[in-house]
């Protein structure tokens, strides 16, 4: 897949979250042979990304079909619609953060517990009544580290902390849960899971242009903490973008050897360091690469770029990580 084009960020405009990739396909014969389309999800974005929703080219559709297309430029030319990326971390949150709303029975038993009942993110995450942790603390220190090359004797010490018993039981019930998911909302018609549509989403996720959850937003009570934040789906404290990036280095060590898990893996760490650039260098939030902030409009295919190839090789998505963080902490330079 080439990343040679550049899609303009979208600041401003939430998906609407209707229209993928599928249900305008059967257009793209019909444009004008002036574009010059690809059948190509990933390309046909990049191209038509950069046509006018009232262009001439587009005004030729029989109006349905001009709406239709319309609708999925400007949500930015998903591969699945908005609304099926939404589900999947409305989802994902129901287990974990908002638990107490729609997981009562786990007792926060995916996230960190409730009263004196731990939950499982609180063997490899510091939490707000304990700030620092072993396994997350080692992990920093290796990221931190590693601009050289990783030292071995970090590795281990790493290592050493993930593979307590305590911590692979939580890591592996806490894989369990979101291999699970991942695989249930990005299933390809031809099996598996469809990679292209993960990143995509992790993309938007990123870049906080996801569909709204007002029905989560009622939910809560004016004075919840929660409150300001369950109206969108993104990563709220930038610092969770690396806890997600542990737990998965923490699976791939413990878990028993799976061809297809670790294949998921692997997308799944190069979809959070992809998710982590675009959250930095599009809304600003933190230090990351120098070529994710260009100005000759390049940062975008710059991303992907690195995320497919990440998602092909486990260390250098996990190296991806830590890079990131590192220049999260120290800059670029």
């Amino acid at each position: 897949m080439s990343a040679s084009t550049r899609l303009q960020p979208n600041h401003s405009n939430r998906m609407q979250g209707l229209v993928g990739y599928d249900q305008v396909a059967p257009i793209v014969p019909l444009l004008d042979p002036a574009i010059r389309p690809s059948t190509d999800w990933f390309e046909l974005r990049s191209q038509l990304a950069r046509v006018p929703a009232e262009s001439a080219a587009l005004s030729t559709l029989p109006p349905a079909q001009s709406a239709l297309l319309r609708a999925w430029l400007d949500d930015d030319c998903p591969k699945f619609p908005g609304g099926r990326y939404a589900r999947f971390f409305w989802e994902l949150d129901a287990w974990t953060e908002y638990w107490d709303i729609y997981h009562p029975e786990t007792h926060g038993r995916y996230y960190f517990g409730e009263g004196d009942s731990p939950g499982y993110l609180n063997a490899f995450l510091p939490n707000p009544k304990r700030p620092r942790n072993p396994v997350f603390d080692a992990w920093k220190v290796l990221a931190l580290c590693s601009a050289d090359g990783v030292d071995p004797k970090l590795l281990a010490k790493f290592e050493s902390e993930a593979l307590r018993p305590a911590v692979i039981d939580a890591v592996l019930a806490v894989d369990e849960l979101v291999l699970g998911l991942v695989r249930k909302h990005f299933a390809a018609p031809s099996g598996g899971v469809d990679a292209l549509a993960y990143l995509d989403a992790m993309e938007r996720f990123g870049k906080n242009t996801l569909p709204e959850c007002p029905e989560r937003f009622e939910r809560l009570s004016s004075i919840d903490p929660r409150k300001s934040s369950s109206l969108h789906h993104t990563i709220e404290g930038h610092i969770m973008w690396f806890g997600w990036a542990v737990h998965l280095e923490c699976a791939q060590l413990s878990a028993p050897p799976d061809p297809d898990s670790h294949e998921l893996r692997c997308l799944l760490m190069a979809g959070t360091a992809l998710g982590a650039s675009f959250d930095f260098a599009y809304r600003g939030r933190c230090r990351t690469r120098r070529e994710y902030s260009s100005a000759d409009g390049s940062a975008w295919a710059n991303i992907w770029s690195r995320a497919c190839e990440c998602a092909l090789d486990f260390p250098a998505a996990s190296n991806e990580g830590r890079t990131l963080f590192r220049i999260r902490e120290y800059g670029d330079g």
